[in-house]
């Protein structure tokens, strides 16, 4: 019987039978991370000696940044945007676009594993379509948090090196 690498939970349950199925959803805490970082960078620009008009025009570059970034990364509305993904047991994935589309890819050594938020960067097709996903624990249901990181770090083709891994050795 196939069995986790030693210390991972046994609430976790094993064998999870491949391909598993993971559906993000829109993700609460990343609407507010990405509100913040674009209020951020408009209050940064309060104290510069600038005209209003060119504070006012960054203001709306900025704002408009930030409803691009909520209707793709957040809500998943943009054709490009990632719905699902199909985790293979051989390391790769299977990525459903929001248009329906489908491709595989392959997850890049440069992804990033941390407690709280995934960098998930996808290859696909030989490097020709490359996305990034950032995948916070609320995207997810239950306990799929916890299978996707489990799976980027011993399953995946390119395995996500240990500096990129907080506690690796």
């Amino acid at each position: 019987m196939a069995r986790w690498p030693s210390g991972v939970s046994e609430a976790f349950h094993w064998p999870v039978h491949f391909p598993h199925r993971l559906a993000l959803k829109p993700s609460r805490r990343l609407a507010a991370l990405l509100l913040m970082l674009h209020c951020a960078g408009v209050s940064g620009l309060l104290p510069l000696t600038l005209p209003f008009w060119s504070k006012l025009a960054m203001s709306l570059v900025i704002a408009a940044s930030c409803l691009v970034a909520l209707h793709r990364h957040v809500l998943g509305l943009a054709a490009t945007s990632v719905r699902e993904l199909l985790l293979r047991e051989d390391g790769r994935v299977d990525a459903t676009l929001a248009d329906g589309d489908r491709y595989e890819a392959a997850v890049s050594g440069r992804s990033t594993l941390w407690p709280w938020l995934v960098i998930l960067q996808l290859e696909g097709g030989g490097g020709a379509r490359r996305q990034t996903l950032a995948i916070l624990p609320d995207a997810l249901a239950g306990e799929e948090w916890r299978m996707l990181r489990s799976w980027m770090r011993w399953k995946s083709t390119e395995a996500v090196p240990q500096d990129r891994v907080p506690g690796g050795s």
